[in-house]
């Protein structure tokens, strides 16, 4: 695990002065944001069904929730779906309805919901991108190791937007942000493709 202080090198010429908190406070949010927008770092949860039981509390190793890419139950993929198609459909009483969950859904990233509700149980998994804690002091290696200069752009950015302080820049800060989004794009893109040099096409 890296803590935010392996980060410190890159932010703390241009923010000479900053107290530590304010950047390690400025870090996290970065490395939340980077990992909310790339989805670049993943879990693979278990997710175990109960006869009866729509809902399912979401728990990661990384100590955070996040947003769910992908549900298995058995052999078969479930598909998200959006609540407001769900009362299109069927108005109030889906909410009540049984059977195979062929569905996924969510009011929050704290716990997902099957639909219908099961009427057995069953083993599956979940995909689910996850990201820092807004109180981590440190979070995944690999955040440090293979991006820590596009986080440390966005901490600059948010720092150095910070007026009335002696390290305010407004126009660094602008600087950093579109660093900092250029940066994410590029993961993003990454992740996209698995890592790999394919190429986005549908079919195969």
């Amino acid at each position: 695990m890296a803590d935010w202080g392996a980060f410190t090198p890159w932010v703390q010429i241009p923010t000479s002065g900053c107290p530590e908190p304010i950047v390690n406070r400025a870090l996290c949010d970065a490395a939340i944001e980077f990992c909310e927008t790339t989805q670049a770092f993943i879990e693979r949860v278990p997710l175990q069904t109960q006869v009866g039981q729509a809902s399912y509390e979401l728990l990661t190793d990384a100590g955070s929730s996040g947003m769910v890419l992908g549900a298995v139950l058995g052999t078969r993929s479930l598909s998200p779906v959006y609540t407001e198609a769900l009362y299109n459909v069927y108005g109030d009483v889906w909410r009540t309805h049984t059977g195979k969950p062929q569905h996924y859904l969510s009011d929050n990233e704290d716990s997902l919901q099957v639909y219908p509700i099961p009427d057995e149980t069953e083993a599956g998994t979940l995909t689910v991108a996850v990201r820092p804690n807004r109180n981590s002091s440190d979070w995944d290696d690999r955040l440090f190791e293979r991006y820590g200069e596009i986080v440390a752009d966005g901490a600059l950015a948010r720092l150095l937007a910070q007026l009335g302080t002696p390290w305010a820049d407004a126009n660094e800060a602008m600087r950093r942000r579109v660093l900092f989004v250029r940066g994410m794009n590029r993961v993003r893109a990454k992740v996209l493709t698995s890592f790999t040099p394919a190429t986005l096409y549908a079919g195969l």
